[in-house]
């Protein structure tokens, strides 16, 4: 009977340690790839200069291509 008792405490422990597992690896998650938001974030900017015609194509094209690391040496 107590064989039976321990083993029920194992699996619990064994239960909250995955779940804490879990909430760890979604907190992490959500932050993961912080560089990829901002530079989605900067094309946005540069787009929206582009359309108030604060830049020029050529302006555009030419930090378009350094933001997505495509620089032409």
């Amino acid at each position: 009977m107590m064989s039976m008792m321990g083993w029920g405490m194992v699996f619990t422990m064994l239960f909250w340690i995955v779940i804490i597992a879990l909430i760890i690896f979604g907190v992490f998650s959500l932050f993961a790839n912080p560089s990829e938001k901002k530079e989605d974030s900067a094309l946005q900017i540069l787009k929206v200069r582009l359309a108030r015609g604060e830049i020029s194509e050529e302006e555009y094209d030419r930090k378009s291509e350094i933001l997505r690391g495509k620089v032409k040496s």
